[in-house]
């Protein structure tokens, strides 16, 4: 009989520190992410021009405003 109790008062303690949601219990629903507003599509950097081109190599990145709105680049974060 003791032996019983001990293993409810474990179970129970197992359940609660585990973080198991209890019976009745509703899990909370996190919202979902806003779309991120500027992607970086291309990004070519340490270009190498083939043997014969006398061009310059070239580095740049390619973006993507994903808005309907015109974003000031000069103060988007990094």
């Amino acid at each position: 009989m003791l032996k019983r109790k001990w293993i409810k008062l474990f179970l129970a303690f197992a359940v609660a520190v585990s973080g198991l949601p209890m019976a009745g219990t509703v899990p909370k629903v996190e919202a979902a992410a806003a779309p991120p507003y500027v992607l970086i599509t291309e990004i070519m950097f340490n270009s190498k021009q083939p043997s014969g081109v006398s061009a310059e190599p070239y580095e740049y990145i390619e973006i993507y405003n994903n808005s309907n709105k015109t974003i000031n680049l000069k103060d988007y974060p990094s």
